[in-house]
């Protein structure tokens, strides 16, 4: 809802609206925080969020 000189969202009352009004989002959306970051970046600092490296990846050098 918009107020005249501003959003409620500005002044904190729009959270709550935002999160029930949030849209349900398929696969991989719902995938975040450090294994989103590790899957995506493997080990790399990307706008200074860093990241661990994947398991996997650290067993061998051999790619596909």
């Amino acid at each position: 809802m918009l107020i005249a000189g501003g959003s409620a969202a500005g002044r904190g009352r729009g959270a709550p609206a935002d999160k029930v009004s949030a849209p349900d989002l398929d696969y991989p959306a719902p995938m975040h925080g450090a294994l989103r970051a590790m899957l995506q970046f493997a080990g790399a600092t990307v706008d200074g969020e860093t990241s661990a490296v994947y398991p996997p990846l650290l067993q061998s050098d051999v790619r596909y």
